[in-house]
């Protein structure tokens, strides 16, 4: 055995289901969420499907019963309003939202301004210039296709350390208005005081939400409401802080698969563009071939003529010779004339 397994026997206390704490463990400072925070495995919601409540857990969906009645389903539920969102939240499902689905939306916003960074496909850059939160884009060209919220965690007084999501739809602010208003009246601050009653609106096919008080809180219960609303879950269930990230709830992506062959011809550098087609021109007149100048005919070409031999000089005649000439031209000059 040893030394740290001593120490313990000596030093510890049996631990027993319901035992009376000691009051230097009560005096403790809480650390319990500094282990818990930042850890998934999300939260539950009060659903309201069908006007008829159920608490969704792990995707479990169990109906609210009467008290008096195991077998019949609560027209109403007592809870305590821990914390509210001042924002309105948006919820859009692409495929339009079934109430009481733990479904992820497709794009939602928990400030009403812009969607959330966790949205999976944000529909919109903001939540002012989106097509589905314009007045006509519901179905049947009613409502809005984006739907207002108002997020509100909620506990049960029996299970303070248990608080879950409502989601109160657009169609119940009024009355959630109403009931803040004769709270107001009555000089009550905040609708954490207050044990509220909420049933549904007899009138209404559709889940229409109705508050009314039951009771105010004692002062043990007001300060374990406190300091719930302080804790991150809280903060998370009404949308004020991110979820933590689970590898779990990651969207799977259904990427094309791509082989190595598909890389190197996309990296592969783009050959220059071919130059436009032009018009086509006129065809030039066939140029006439040259005739065939061998070398001997450029060598006389450029060599330069002989000289012309000078006349010889005419010799005069001797005279026996002239009178002769004289004799025949007189003959042929006579012959001419007879």
């Amino acid at each position: 055995m040893n030394d740290l397994a001593i120490n313990l026997q000596n030093a510890t206390i049996p631990f027993e289901e319901g035992m009376a704490l000691p009051a230097y463990l009560l005096d403790m400072e809480a650390d319990l969420q500094t282990y818990t925070a930042g850890i998934g495995g999300g939260f539950p919601f009060l659903s309201i499907k069908g006007k008829s409540f159920a608490v969704v857990r792990d995707g479990k969906r169990t109906i609210v019963t009467r008290p008096d009645d195991p077998e019949a389903p609560a027209n109403y539920v007592d809870a305590i309003f821990v914390k509210s969102n001042p924002a309105l939240t948006k919820v859009f499902y692409l495929k339009g939202y079934e109430e009481g689905s733990a479904a992820k939306p497709d794009c939602f916003s928990n400030d009403g301004v812009r969607p959330d960074p966790g949205a999976p496909a944000p529909q919109a850059k903001s939540c002012a210039t989106c097509p589905h939160n314009a007045f006509g884009s519901g179905q049947n060209g009613k409502g809005k296709a984006c739907s207002d919220t108002r997020r509100v965690a909620v506990v049960a007084l029996s299970s303070l350390d248990d608080p879950m999501l409502l989601r109160i739809p657009a169609g119940s602010f009024k009355n959630l208005a109403k009931y803040a208003s004769y709270l107001s009246a009555r000089n009550i601050k905040s609708v954490a005081a207050v044990l509220t009653r909420i049933k549904f609106d007899a009138d209404e096919a559709t889940p229409k939400l109705v508050f009314s008080p039951r009771a105010l809180l004692g002062p043990d219960v007001i300060a374990e409401v406190k300091r719930l609303a302080a804790t991150d879950l809280v903060a998370q269930i009404v949308g004020l802080a991110p979820m933590p990230h689970d590898e779990d709830d990651d969207i799977p992506l259904e990427l094309p698969k791509v082989t190595m062959d598909d890389v190197a011809k996309a990296v592969a550098p783009k050959p220059a563009p071919e130059p436009a087609e032009e018009p086509a021109k006129a065809a030039a007149p066939k140029r006439q071939a040259k005739p065939k100048v061998e070398v001997e005919d450029v060598a006389a070409a450029t060599v330069a003529p002989p000289a012309a031999k000078p006349a010889a000089p005419v010799k005069a005649a001797p005279a026996e010779d002239q009178d002769e000439m004289n004799k025949l031209l007189d003959d042929l000059l006579g012959e001419y004339d007879g």
